[in-house]
């Protein structure tokens, strides 16, 4: 809720993963960053203390990953666009070419 992702806006959209994560330095990116960390060191977020149970009992819960969550639900608030599987794997392998 401390996020504001329950909105359906937020929540009915695919979840992101943070697992790999490609930015441009920008002052944009970076308050994102910096807002990520900020949410990320906070214990009532981070580790879901005295959290819903609608979160547990939403379809397609499977686990609680709050560094991915909060990251997810930061990133559709500010209507940013992620790439596919295959823009992500294109721009690795491109990377991988430069040396």
């Amino acid at each position: 809720r401390r996020l504001g992702g329950s909105h359906h806006a937020i929540a009915d959209r695919p979840q992101l993963g943070a697992y790999f994560v490609l930015l441009r330095k920008t002052t944009t990116t970076l308050a994102f960053v910096e807002d990520w960390l900020r949410f990320a060191e906070d214990p009532e977020i981070l580790l879901d203390r005295g959290g819903s149970r609608n979160m547990y009992d939403a379809p397609g819960y499977q686990r609680h990953m709050a560094d991915q969550s909060i990251f997810s639900v930061l990133f559709k608030q500010r209507g940013f666009e992620a790439l596919t599987l295959e823009e992500g794997h294109r721009a690795v392998q491109l990377d991988r070419w430069r040396e």
